[in-house]
């Protein structure tokens, strides 16, 4: 793992773009590895997302049921207080209560119908399969070496053996 460690590198622009370099003997070999980190990373991230839309729509779902037994339960408190206190015995205390209950049932509603449209909307997303990552290009066999550099380890040679070489000769002058 460590040596194949040392033979992937991974760069992230600032842009979002992220290079995979493969660096084997064997063009294929590094050409199907790149491919499969690709395509494992894809998968990976699009599992996630769909993990995140679930856990989203579970929560909504609950605040939904949270939400409608809130508006239930303010529509049972002005009914139970409509019953004992007739609109025609109506004091300012009494319609100041009504009006609380009532702004409360609307309220509950405005909340409901919110968190209800929040629900359609993770279901939709949870639905979709939309994709954060795209791959612009497969990776393909390399046509010719990269590494190493023969032509430098050459000329590299050729001049380290001038520097070496013309001392001795002096030397031996």
């Amino acid at each position: 793992i460590l040596d194949l460690d040392d033979l992937i590198t991974v760069r992230e622009e600032i842009s979002g773009l992220i290079t995979v370099s493969i660096l084997m003997q064997d063009p294929t070999l590094a050409a199907n590895i790149a491919n499969y980190i690709a395509n494992y990373v894809k998968d990976f991230i699009s599992y996630e997302q769909h993990r995140e839309a679930q856990r989203n729509r579970k929560f909504v779902e609950d605040q939904k049921s949270d939400a409608k037994i809130q508006f239930e339960l303010s529509e049972e408190l002005l009914t139970s207080f409509r019953k004992k206190h007739p609109i025609p015995r109506d004091t300012p205390e009494l319609q100041m209560q009504r009006s609380r209950l009532e702004s409360g049932i609307e309220e509950n509603r405005a909340v409901y119908i919110t968190i209800r449209q929040q629900y359609e909307i993770a279901k939709i997303e949870e639905a979709k399969e939309k994709l954060l990552i795209n791959i612009l290009d497969i990776a393909e066999p390399a046509i010719k070496k990269d590494k190493p550099k023969r032509i430098l380890i050459v000329l590299l040679s050729l001049f380290g053996g001038f520097m070496i070489s013309i001392p001795i000769a002096l030397f031996r002058d």
